[in-house]
């Protein structure tokens, strides 16, 4: 079984965070940074807590799917994503004009 590649993160609750080009950068920035891995940076239709949410997408379960489940993904990854994600818990993005 592969490990999990694709994740959607969840930004913390705050303006800031709802800015969509910040969101955009931060998945740019991820998808950069962590090749071979898919980032989805997204507020939409999410519980938002006061930290990131990182979501593994494991795939999908049912009679017709022809692809096997992801495993999660090891800690060590999970850690590695996290700490990259925390250099923009401080930061303020630039606003749109």
């Amino acid at each position: 079984m592969n490990a999990c590649r694709s994740f959607i993160v969840v930004p913390p609750i705050g303006d800031r965070y709802d800015n969509l080009s910040f969101q955009m950068r931060m998945e740019d920035e991820l998808n950069g940074e962590f090749r071979g891995f898919k980032f989805v940076v997204t507020t939409d239709g999410s519980h938002r807590f006061d930290d990131f949410m990182l979501i593994p997408m494991l795939g999908k379960a049912g009679d017709n799917v022809t692809e096997p489940l992801a495993a999660y993904p090891d800690l060590e990854t999970v850690k590695t994503i996290a700490l990259f994600l925390h250099r923009y818990l401080g930061e303020v993005p630039t606003r749109l004009n």
